[in-house]
């Protein structure tokens, strides 16, 4: 059951006090080497230190000395109970984007403040709940794009400060702290895709950059614990893909180098096995490349190229411009299917004329289509996006739904879904819920209102379906006596973190389809 909040009492804001200290002190004799007071992001100290929250009228509210109390408080007990070289770092939320919420200006008094009270340095972030996308960074954040705020408020101070936000890459790390624009970097989530990224760094390997996805904070969220859309190994043991039935030294088909395909390549040649990936096209990816081209998800190239570097680097044999048309014409014994999904057509007269295309193939032929009037079918993420991309160009977007309002787009991460439902609504695209396209012609679309039975026509230059996928499974009929797996959308339509997740445990599941 939800509470209802309250005002604290001066004696509970004491105990909280005397816990922040006592927990510094555990944290020292524990072997921790300082500790950082979250005041950031909405949470309770926060909520002190902000004028959109406080509304107190005591010691605790009201200036700018009694909101920082709470903190300088904390601090000083915490320098008086284990030492004044312990360090201190207060994280803060230096610009809120509310109204009435913490900015510059005055976030720079209250790092004052905390200096001159002994905090060791400052960590510079934004956004409190109310702005949850300045918090967590979605795929629309730009690299790096916090600095400017960090460097703002070290300019001001003697003591270092933190910046953080989207530094994936090395390179620009080492430009911010040579350009003096912060003293330190701090990573998360990347430590989350890449958790040896130092390593990586000094020996100057592929680095698995986060692309910004929300996987794992919608997981954690669900309370389904932390995991990872490019990294499968996240919060699993190390032995899960433990193989005792094959033969490491015996040779491995893996048939389309999408996502799902290259991962399962990367792990079965990491553990020894002869592997060749066919491709039919004269390139590796999949759709990650239609994926990457959505505006604000090109962080999705990282992934790819990730992928490519690691396949370049293995003993992988890659065969390009390849199309298996049966599984017998392969010399391995076993294989792993990964050809991916095929757009379901939906079944509407006039869908074969040459203005009607599905989501991949608009997004890969016609991504610079503009001042056009586009139709767009489907209203999940994948329509949506499709309608991103044309509204982003200029176009008259109108996305048809079968389903009605709250089930727009809800497969995606919540967050993600409702700042693209926002960049939607800016672009002005058009939404109608609870209407089937019964009909397309060259220049109109014949549609019927569900809730009114109302026959209307729109005009149109192009019209994209956005239906989902079915399993490309056309190989499977000619296997022949051989060991095989589809996974990937082979298997069960998904998306990116299903196809990493099974290209990860390809060799588990056919080492159990050898055994059969």
């Amino acid at each position: 059951m939800k509470s209802r909040p309250r005002v604290l009492v001066i004696e509970e804001i004491k105990h909280i006090i005397e816990s922040f200290i006592k927990a510094s002190y555990r944290a020292k004799i524990a072997g921790y080497d300082g500790v950082e007071l979250h005041a950031a992001h909405g949470y309770l100290l926060n909520q002190f230190i902000s004028p959109y929250t406080n509304k107190r009228t005591d010691q605790y509210g009201g200036s700018l000395e009694n909101r920082a109390r709470i903190v300088v408080e904390i601090i000083n007990g915490i320098k008086s109970s284990v030492g004044s070289q312990f360090p201190v770092i207060v994280r803060m939320s230096v610009k809120e984007f509310v109204h009435g919420g913490l900015d510059i200006p005055e976030s720079t008094k209250f790092a004052r403040v905390f200096q001159e009270i002994g905090a060791d340095a400052l960590h510079i972030t934004t956004g409190i709940h109310e702005t949850l996308d300045k918090n967590v960074d979605t795929v629309w954040a730009p690299e790096a794009w916090r600095v400017p705020l960090a460097e703002k408020i070290k300019e001001k101070l003697n003591i270092p400060t933190i910046a953080v936000g989207v530094i994936r890459d090395p390179g620009m790390a080492e430009q911010i702290l040579s350009q003096k624009k912060a003293d330190f970097i701090a990573v998360g989530r990347n430590f989350l895709s890449e958790p040896t990224w130092p390593r990586k760094v000094m020996l100057q390997m592929p680095i698995r950059k986060c692309v910004s996805c929300g996987f794992c904070s919608q997981h954690l969220v669900e309370h389904k614990g932390l995991r990872c859309a490019i990294n499968p190994e996240l919060g699993r043991k190390g032995n899960e893909i433990f193989v005792t039935g094959l033969n490491r030294n015996s040779s491995i088909a893996v048939v389309g180098g999408g996502p799902s395909g290259m991962v399962a390549a990367i792990n079965f040649a990491k553990n020894g096995f002869q592997v060749s990936l066919y491709e039919q096209e004269e390139h590796l990816g999949g759709m990650l490349d239609v994926v990457a081209s959505v505006p604000g998800k090109d962080k999705w190239q990282w992934f790819r190229n990730y992928l490519l570097d690691t396949v370049g680097r293995l003993n992988i044999n890659v065969e390009l411009n390849h199309k298996i048309d049966s599984l017998a014409m392969l010399k391995e014994e076993r294989v792993v299917v990964a050809t991916g999904g095929l757009p379901v057509i939906p079944n509407i007269a006039g869908i074969d004329i040459d203005c009607c295309a599905d989501i991949s193939s608009f997004i890969r032929q016609s991504p610079q289509l503009t001042h056009r009037k586009i139709v767009v079918y489907g209203a999940r993420g994948s329509g949506l996006e499709a309608a991103l991309l044309a509204a982003s160009n200029d176009n008259e977007v109108v996305v048809i739904s079968r389903s009605p309002k709250n089930e727009l787009g809800t497969n995606l991460n919540p967050l993600y879904r409702a700042s693209l439902i926002k960049k939607l609504e800016d672009l002005e695209v058009l939404f109608k819920f609870k209407h089937e396209v019964l009909n397309v012609e060259t220049g109109e679309a014949v549609l019927k209102d569900h809730q009114t039975n109302q026959i209307i026509k729109l005009q149109l230059d192009y019209f994209i379906y956005a239906r989902g996928f079915n399993s490309n499974r056309s190989l499977l009929s000619s296997h022949g006596k051989k060991h095989f797996i589809c996974i990937g959308s082979c298997y069960n339509p998904g998306n990116i973190a299903d196809a990493v997740q099974q290209g990860y445990f390809a060799i588990r599941k056919l080492e159990m389809a050898s055994q059969e």
